[in-house]
């Protein structure tokens, strides 16, 4: 059976704690710099908000973009999962990018977050409604889903 030397074990964890700036290339806290990501264009944008709202625990839904990477998608969920102590919560993916600018104010929006509250649940079950409207299944609602029309 082999060990791992100590000193391996606290490289690795300061190689999840730490980060090389890409602009002063100096060692910072993860937490200290921005994360910048390509979007579904290719365009450079900042990755903010969603894994701040994530530390807060206060989410009760991510919302991803139809044309986010699966991988970005499946990093925040496991995110969440793990704040939530391994309870999967809903991830909404039925808008598209310019669907969430148009409603968020902003451009590049490709992850955002639902807070506690009762417009989050009524984001909700407008987003189910309109799944099952592409999906050309309004016909068979499920009636454990949300409905705002019986709030």
């Amino acid at each position: 059976m082999r060990q791992v030397a100590p000193e391996r074990d606290q490289d690795r964890e300061t190689a999840d704690t730490v980060r090389r700036c890409a602009v002063t290339r100096a060692l910072r806290p993860k937490d200290e710099l921005i994360r910048f990501v390509l979007g579904p264009d290719g365009a450079v944008v900042p990755d903010l908000k969603v894994e701040e709202a994530i530390a807060k625990g206060r989410i009760i839904a991510l919302v991803h973009a139809r044309e986010a990477a699966d991988d970005g998608c499946r990093k925040l969920d496991a995110k969440l999962r793990g704040k939530k102590g391994g309870t999967s919560l809903p991830a909404v993916r039925v808008f598209t990018v310019d669907e969430l600018g148009l409603a968020s104010g902003r451009t590049n929006v490709i992850h955002a977050a639902l807070i506690q509250g009762g417009a989050a649940l009524k984001v909700l079950a407008a987003a189910s409604r309109l799944e099952r409207y592409r999906k050309g299944s309004a016909a068979f609602r499920n009636p454990n889903e949300l409905d705002t029309n019986n709030e």
